[in-house]
């Protein structure tokens, strides 16, 4: 029996990952398409995460947005931001303040990954909007904005990271109260990211 194969797919209307070729060439046939087949989920959703940074970027106004981001730069550890678009720093509005840097961002621990900081800023960046009444919350990750935010993590990834797979447990509920509300979590590009920590390139 031959390894199973992983096929993502982006039209012009939809998106996904399929284990079936015949599946990916029906959704893809006669439209303008990208696909590819990867060895594993987390390959496939990578790819697609990396379309999304490409074309995903949303057009909406965000002046009176909640921003986030993580970085691994300065120590080598995930830094936490989050901010309002002056780049003015928003965590203590949920955290208290001895927990946080100098600078108001907050440091993570050794064995958590940037991704796994990611998905904290945004579920910390929904928390300080719910409280300021904003409805707008925008970070560059696709791939937490995307899929784990929603509660969509391939569950290999989350059995290798209880506290990952639970964490994306409470950001989806926490993001369909949020949604449920009128707000928004949107993707916009690092170089655009009043957060952005300057830790990778847009």
């Amino acid at each position: 029996m031959g390894k199973k194969r992983f096929y993502a797919y982006k039209t012009e209307d939809r998106e996904g990952i399929t284990t079936s070729w015949g599946d990916c060439e029906r959704f893809v046939k006669g439209r303008k398409a990208l696909f590819k087949g990867f060895n594993s989920l987390d390959e496939a959703y990578e790819w697609l995460h990396s379309l999304d940074e490409k074309i995903g970027e949303t057009k909406e106004d965000l002046s009176d947005a909640i921003f986030f981001d993580s970085g691994t730069g300065r120590t080598g550890l995930p830094e936490i931001n989050v901010t309002d678009k002056d780049g003015k720093p928003l965590l203590e509005v949920v955290l208290d303040r001895e927990k946080l840097t100098e600078r108001g961002t907050l440091m993570l621990g050794r064995g958590k990954t940037n991704n796994y900081g990611e998905l904290l800023a945004c579920k910390l960046a929904m928390e300080v909007a719910k409280k300021l009444g904003k409805q707008k919350v925008a970070g560059d990750s696709s791939l937490v904005i995307d899929y784990w935010s929603k509660g969509r993590i391939n569950p290999k990834t989350a059995k290798r990271s209880e506290d990952l797979g639970k964490l994306a447990g409470e950001t989806s509920l926490l993001r369909q109260e949020f949604e449920k509300s009128g707000g928004r979590v949107v993707f916009i590009r690092g170089g655009r990211n009043p957060a952005d920590l300057g830790f990778h390139k847009d």
